[in-house]
């Protein structure tokens, strides 16, 4: 899409490590730096700001703002608490003025939809927010906005929900060739264009090959952790990357991978640094193995065997292309 940027005012905003990413690849793309950039987040730890300084790479100017913890009275007191907050939200936002352009994750989620109702913009242009917006894996876009929650929304002064997103969106950008909500979309691969090296089989490409193992959640059943304790001990050259909400130490034997990078941007960094390695990543039904399924020199494989509880992530994983056990 030829976005006319010449005198015009854009903003871009984040929520996610992994929205800057993408953020920053559609950025590449419009061969475009933004005026603003804004990441919103809910924690103010470490992380989340050393990604949103990162915006910095494709902004002007950047801004981290964490937002409000909602605690909310009981009955019908909370819609009294939430129409507060919204439009004391929508009257914050609306200081940092108006923008022709604005470039935003879809997601779904309030605190957005008062930035972007206070900023109006002239073109809204979208991207993923993770698998959320692919039509193969999440409902959400898929049910309608009731009309009291309209109208709540509303009588706040936020003017986005769901359908307008979708309405509204003149082009949105995808990290997935998978089919999306959204009318509008083009394919981006997360890690840029392969060069002519990338492009060489994995097996040839490769001088070093780095293999990583993508810890389950910790909810997971029993019978789960012992398949994958199994696929450890038959494979001890990996590094073993925990789920970031658990805190077991699980499998003393196996090496941890330590980093303070989500793990598409770890394999970005490593991939970019040494142009001989190849990264094989295992897991179970972890959505990096999507976002990085198909890129150069990386292969993604799922441990994951045919269960009627596993049959809809195996099939999103089978059409991105990540590895499955022989049935």
């Amino acid at each position: 899409m030829n976005i006319p940027f010449t005198d015009q005012k854009t903003l871009c905003i984040c929520l996610t490590p992994l929205h800057v990413l993408i953020a920053k690849r559609v950025a590449e793309t419009l061969g475009h730096t933004f005026d603003v950039g804004i990441y919103l987040s809910y924690q103010d730890d470490q992380r989340q700001k050393n990604y949103g300084e990162r915006m910095g790479e494709f902004c002007k100017q950047i801004k981290f703002d964490l937002l409000p913890k909602e605690q909310y009275r009981g009955g019908m007191l909370k819609y009294l608490d939430l129409h507060r907050l919204r439009r004391s939200q929508i009257q914050y936002y609306s200081n940092i003025g108006e923008f022709d352009v604005v470039v935003s994750s879809c997601s779904i989620n309030q605190h957005l939809w008062c930035l972007l109702s206070a900023v109006s913009p002239s073109t809204l242009l979208t991207y993923d927010d993770g698998l959320m917006n692919l039509q193969s894996k999440n409902l959400t876009y898929s049910k309608t906005t009731s009309i009291q929650q309209r109208l709540l929304l509303r009588l706040s002064g936020v003017t986005f929900h769901t359908e307008k997103l979708l309405d509204q969106s003149a082009q949105h950008f995808s990290i997935y060739r998978d089919k999306n909500w959204f009318k509008n979309s083009d394919y981006i691969p997360l890690l840029g264009q392969p060069t002519s090296d990338d492009q060489m089989p994995l097996d040839q490409a490769a001088e070093r090959i780095l293999k990583i193992f993508l810890g389950p959640a910790p909810e997971y059943p029993a019978e789960m952790w012992a398949k994958v304790e199994t696929h450890l001990q038959q494979n001890p050259d990996s590094l073993y990357l925990p789920h970031p909400r658990d805190a077991h130490v699980r499998f003393p034997f196996v090496r941890l991978l330590t980093t303070d990078l989500i793990v598409e941007d770890y394999v970005a960094e490593a991939l970019r640094n040494d142009p001989g390695l190849s990264i094989e990543i295992t897991g179970t039904e972890s959505s990096a193995l999507i976002n990085l399924s198909g890129q150069a020199r990386v292969k993604t494989r799922s441990i994951l065997t045919q269960s009627p509880n596993h049959q809809e992530a195996i099939e999103l994983l089978k059409r991105h292309g990540v590895e499955l056990p022989m049935a």
